[in-house]
């Protein structure tokens, strides 16, 4: 029913009405991506935090190989 509404008024208050709905959904399509933004850094954040696992001391005979 709205739709129709607008649908009848003038083109110039069609326009506006155009306008405040692109900006609505340019709105929530960032907060959108904001939030998926948010949810990836807190996601690589609590990866990055694990403690890496104890690397191995190279032995003689590797450290031999690598002269």
């Amino acid at each position: 029913m709205q739709f129709e509404a607008v649908s009848q008024l003038p083109p110039d208050e069609q326009a506006i009405v155009r306008e405040v709905l692109e900006s609505l959904i340019i709105k929530y399509q960032t907060r959108r991506w904001d939030v998926s933004r948010a949810t990836a850094t807190a996601a690589a954040a609590t990866t990055t935090n694990k403690a890496a696992p104890p690397t191995k001391t190279p032995t003689k005979r590797a450290a031999h190989a690598a002269r």
